[in-house]
């Protein structure tokens, strides 16, 4: 996948792969936010997550 992966930019930009430690990181921070019901976060959304040092 990263072979291509330059090739997504723009909108296509959000479907880029992230690492798995990323992922961790912002799943962690969002499971500490303990919210209710079903919520579908995006990988742009994720990476952000993830690199914010809050």
């Amino acid at each position: 996948m990263k072979l291509i992966s330059f090739l997504l930019i723009g909108n296509l930009e959000k479907y880029k792969p992230i690492e798995s430690k990323t992922v961790a990181k912002a799943l962690f921070k969002i499971a500490q936010q303990n919210k209710k019901g079903f919520h579908v976060i995006e990988s742009d959304i994720i990476q952000e997550i993830a690199n914010n040092k809050s």
